[in-house]
């Protein structure tokens, strides 16, 4: 399904397959209350090509493309409408790294940017009462699992998790990484709640 072809590309770990740049893809989605940020950190980048000069020439294309802004990361982030999107390297030579960022208005645009990405039916809602938000997706996948979706990592920058279905929460209850919940008849739904730090309950 090209849905979720598509949302591991960008936001999960993956491995490249043979015959394109190898590499290992960790991403982090952090929600703050005014925004969230995806951070994708890309690591042990590098070329299987079998002749050496094929070799170098990915790589020194992979080089220019990423100091230009438009490696493939990037691209996948401004294809989803991500804003203010910047990439820093954490290694300049082979094997390469790189952590790539790019910022959403809040949580349900990401998800809404993801859904829409992929050919596939789903939606998402984040209400907030009080001090709590409520976040919840429902995505048709097929015979998917939570792990599939994309969210394969979200940390709050402030406040703590109160709730979580399809998550299993970590670090005081600060991190949410899916739990593997299945699809049942073809839907995959995950929700999430949360408390922001300091917030004065009524």
């Amino acid at each position: 399904m090209r849905a979720l072809s598509t949302i591991s590309s960008v936001l999960l770990i993956t491995v490249c397959s043979t015959g394109c740049l190898q590499k290992t893809l960790v991403n982090t989605v952090y929600i703050s209350p005014s925004a969230v940020v995806v951070s994708i950190m890309e690591t042990d980048v590098r070329s299987d090509k079998p002749a050496l000069w094929e070799r170098l020439a990915e790589e020194h294309d992979f080089v220019l493309d990423v100091n230009a802004g438009n490696h493939s990361t990037a691209q996948d982030l401004r294809e989803l409408g991500g804003r203010s999107i910047r990439t820093a390297w954490i290694r300049r030579e082979r094997p390469y790294g790189i952590v790539t960022e790019a910022q959403f208005s809040d949580l349900r645009a990401l998800a809404l940017a993801v859904i829409r990405a992929g050919e596939t039916s789903g939606n998402a809602t984040m209400t907030r009462t009080g001090c709590e938000t409520a976040f919840e997706i429902w995505l048709n996948a097929g015979h998917a699992d939570a792990d599939d979706i994309g969210f394969h990592r979200l940390v709050l920058t402030e406040g703590h998790f109160t709730m979580a279905d399809g998550f299993r929460l970590e670090d005081d209850n600060a991190v949410a990484v899916p739990d593997g919940k299945k699809a049942v008849d073809g839907i995959v739904t995950l929700r999430l709640r949360w408390i922001d730090e300091g917030c004065q309950r009524e």
